[in-house]
């Protein structure tokens, strides 16, 4: 987490309809919050949830199957 805090960073994330999107194009992502959860049962959530803020000028990219990049 404290990666994406201090950090340029960029991401690839997937929707719940399995698309793929590339945040930090033309300016670094940040975690705006975040929140864990820890549970004792086995049902019990165990999770973190981060909200990412991308500041970029356009909208992300959508990523075709397949695709790869590599950052220099």
């Amino acid at each position: 987490m404290s990666a994406l805090v201090l950090a340029d960073a960029m991401a690839v994330v997937e929707d719940a309809n399995g698309k793929r999107w590339f945040l930090g194009f033309d300016n670094p992502i940040s975690a705006t919050s975040a929140t864990g959860e820890t549970g004792v049962a086995k049902g019990d959530g165990n999770k973190y949830t981060l909200v990412l803020t991308d500041e970029s000028s356009t909208f992300p990219y959508e990523l075709a199957e397949g695709a790869t990049f590599t950052v220099a």
